[in-house]
């Protein structure tokens, strides 16, 4: 990694997941080559509380913060768009109520969107993440994970996610510029 580091040109841009919605301060780095990613660039201004790392009643702190918060991935999201729409590209920003309240994306302005996940639910944080499901988000800042809810996603098996595909078709040509 580090030789392939030294010859691409990349930004390195460090971050607090706090200020993304994370309930701990998390501190990243991300290493990419999208110039307006280093907007995200921000430390923890101690405006709001944080969650202690260490041992919980569930396991290790760590395991609770491995799913980027909503509005982190909200911010890249939106931040990749703006990045693609500078070099012409005709992509609209991101629209996030929609997926997030309804798993699913208009496919008028894009290709069809298949969730991984059959079904998204929220679990009382002290229970164990499912076998087949994974941890989407933890409760926004101001929120103890554990006494609040976890988001998880229910994956859908092999079959469900082929039958998914298929059932949404292809998007055909002309549908990205």
């Amino acid at each position: 990694m580090a030789t392939f580091l030294s010859d691409v040109p990349h930004y390195k841009t460090y971050f607090h997941h706090c200020m993304f919605g994370s309930a701990r301060r998390k501190n990243t780095c991300l290493v990419h080559n999208i110039p307006t990613l280093c907007d995200m660039a921000i430390t923890c201004d101690n405006s709001h509380p944080h969650e202690p790392w260490g041992h919980t009643h569930s396991g290790w702190a760590t395991a609770e913060e491995t799913a980027y918060p909503w509005l982190l991935c909200r911010k890249i999201a939106t931040l990749v768009a703006l990045h693609l729409q500078a070099f012409g590209v005709q992509c609209p920003t991101p629209t996030f109520a929609t997926r997030q309240q309804t798993d699913s994306q208009s496919s008028s302005k894009g290709l069809p969107w298949v969730s991984e996940f059959k079904a998204i639910r929220h679990i009382d944080a002290s229970e164990p993440i499912p076998q087949d499901a994974r941890l989407i988000s933890t409760p926004a800042v101001g929120c103890i994970a554990s006494a609040s809810q976890k988001t998880i996603g229910v994956h859908r098996t092999l079959e469900e996610f082929v039958q998914a595909v298929l059932e949404a078709g292809h998007p055909g040509p002309g549908t990205c510029s």
